[in-house]
């Protein structure tokens, strides 16, 4: 079989099939193609935004501890300007803990 295209001729010896398709057909086709690409994009999108919320959760949490540290840290420092024996009760609670 000979086929040109823009005046070339290509070579058809590997070719295990030539389809032609009415361009009601074509459109159809690239629909389809259109949309599974789109789904793709979406699917791959929503992947991507539930693992920086995940990794945004993650980094709250770790500022929380650090804060619950600080805190915990500035207590203790007042507490042991103000009654050493009660700070000492609590390090001990700690330890143990």
């Amino acid at each position: 079989m000979k086929v040109i295209s823009n005046s070339t001729d290509l070579d058809t010896s590997k070719w295990e099939k030539i389809i032609v398709e009415g361009s009601k057909n074509s459109q159809l086709r690239s629909w389809k193609e259109n949309i599974l690409e789109t789904k793709l994009c979406i699917v791959i999108s929503l992947i991507v935004a539930i693992f920086a919320g995940v990794k945004q959760l993650e980094e709250e949490k770790k500022r929380k501890r650090a804060d619950e540290i600080k805190q915990a840290i500035d207590t203790f420092d007042t507490i042991i300007m103000n009654d050493f024996p009660k700070a000492l009760l609590i390090t001990l609670k700690l330890i143990w803990d």
